[in-house]
């Protein structure tokens, strides 16, 4: 369970917000694949291989940001994350989709991937636990854990729609500019989130 009295907490309601708009960022990778097939012309199914660029630098800065997180908390690390993945968005919504080429691409994910490296979990798991007590530690990852799947599942419906608006690439297009909108948002609330004095 976890107490409705939370609401009233600044940061804990930030964190929430936060963590939904990354829900919305991590659930819009998934179409990644077929962006890269439609942009190149590539066949169905080889898209996949376009993910690795985000996997590989995901994986070298989630650690990286683990261990930043112990040494200056959780906010510059998520800053800088978002940050990160805007630049590598709009990058893609830019540069990569305008003028498509693997490489074009393969820069624009790997941007992404070191921002969602930085962005995704540890630093809002350690956000609403620096925020509640002992005793409702697992109630509170359960809670944002929640808040972020609700972003994965209502995020899709608005890039679907915004891709089946426009002809061509336009849509995929406008699809990386509003993950992109959804970023700086969560960043924009971040600027508002104050760790609790020790």
């Amino acid at each position: 369970m976890f107490h409705l009295e939370c609401f009233h907490s600044r940061p804990i309601v930030i964190t929430m917000i936060v963590s939904f708009f990354i829900g919305c960022f991590v659930i819009s990778l998934v179409l990644v694949p077929e962006l890269a097939e439609f942009a190149m012309g590539d066949p169905i199914g080889s898209g996949g291989f376009y993910v690795l660029a985000i996997g590989l630098t995901s994986f070298i800065t989630t650690p990286v940001g683990g261990k930043l997180i112990d040494r200056v908390g959780p906010k510059p690390v998520l800053v800088s994350g978002l940050a990160v993945s805007i630049a590598g968005l709009l990058y893609l919504a830019l540069v990569a989709v305008a003028a498509p080429s693997a490489p074009t691409f393969v820069v624009g994910l790997a941007i992404v991937g070191a921002g969602m490296g930085l962005a995704m979990g540890a630093p809002t798991n350690y956000m609403i636990l620096e925020n509640t007590g002992e005793g409702d530690s697992t109630s509170a990852i359960a809670a944002i854990t929640l808040i972020r799947q609700i972003g994965t599942s209502l995020a899709p419906a608005v890039y679907v729609g915004l891709i089946a608006s426009s002809p061509g690439l336009a849509g995929y297009q406008h699809m990386l500019l509003c993950v992109a909108i959804f970023n700086a948002l969560a960043l924009a609330a971040m600027l508002l989130y104050r760790s609790p004095s020790r």
